[in-house]
């Protein structure tokens, strides 16, 4: 899982100030443009080259209706739970990070290109810090390395909403101890969430999982719009308030990984619905 957030890093590293580049050269939509076509090539090779796992469909069993997934999910305690867990997460993070750019501009200081450094230095930070955050997750558990990044991040979140003018290397030091923490937290939390299924059930239960992700980042963005206004000065206000609701959801989910529950390797049907 490490690895694989590192990923995530190596597309903020490159993706953005690459995308302002070439858009820079035409127009904005050329960073569309570009995006659709390595996407077609993505495509290509998934299907040439990613193995198909099918072994879980060997057992027989009728696949079942999108409804029935959402019944199987709603129905188990433990999986609402790590449902939950997503939702709490994405309103601790998201009602954040679109209103970063906006803030840094308006509020600290920051010009349009410099904001390209943030998603640099945060994104090359977490290349390295994502596999050293899985191994320590191995190591030493996910709740246990999940709590450690969790206050962890509570900090950056309470300075950023609440930066004022600063100098740029301060204010990268803070955004880029964000990026971190939350890369930190979300590692083991997604390795737990995905053992709340079996495998037969892990495929539909993580899309469900990633819809209400969506739905949840999306409910953070406009609870923060709400809230921010901008000031007579073009300076954005209330950010720190924004901040407060983040904080809270953030410490909610401290208590609540502690009573995820993963389901046993090779454990029968029974089992995942009784953890």
């Amino acid at each position: 899982m490490g690895f694989v957030m590192a990923g995530f890093s190596v597309a903020s590293v490159f993706g953005v100030p690459f995308g302002l580049f070439i858009a820079s050269l035409t127009n904005w939509h050329a960073p569309f443009f570009f995006l659709a076509g390595v996407s077609l090539v993505i495509l290509v090779l998934i299907v040439r080259f990613v193995p198909q796992v099918r072994g879980h469909l060997e057992t027989g069993s009728t696949r079942p209706s999108p409804l029935q997934v959402i019944r199987r999910v709603t129905g188990n305690p433990n999986q609402m739970k790590a449902i939950t867990l997503t939702i709490f997460m994405m309103l601790g993070q998201f009602s954040i990070i679109p209103f970063i750019s906006p803030y840094m501009v308006a509020n600290v200081g920051f010009t349009d290109m410099q904001l390209t450094y943030i998603y640099m230095a945060g994104g090359a930070l977490t290349i390295f810090t994502s596999p050293w955050v899985g191994r320590m997750t191995d190591r030493h558990g996910k709740v246990k390395i999940f709590t450690i990044f969790m206050v962890l991040n509570l900090l950056p979140i309470a300075v950023i909403t609440h930066l004022p003018a600063t100098p740029i290397v301060y204010a990268l030091l803070i955004t880029s101890l964000f990026f971190v923490t939350s890369n930190g937290r979300m590692v083991p939390a997604a390795a737990l969430i995905t053992g709340t299924a079996k495998p037969e059930n892990r495929g539909s239960f993580l899309s469900f999982n990633s819809a209400v992700q969506q739905l949840a980042s999306g409910l953070a963005s406009f609870i923060a719009g709400l809230i921010i206004i901008e000031g007579a000065d073009g300076s954005l206000m209330h950010y720190d308030r924004v901040g407060y609701f983040a904080l809270f959801f953030s410490v909610c989910c401290i208590p609540l990984i502690r009573r995820i529950r993963e389901v046993p390797a090779g454990a029968p049907a029974e089992v995942e619905k009784k953890v």
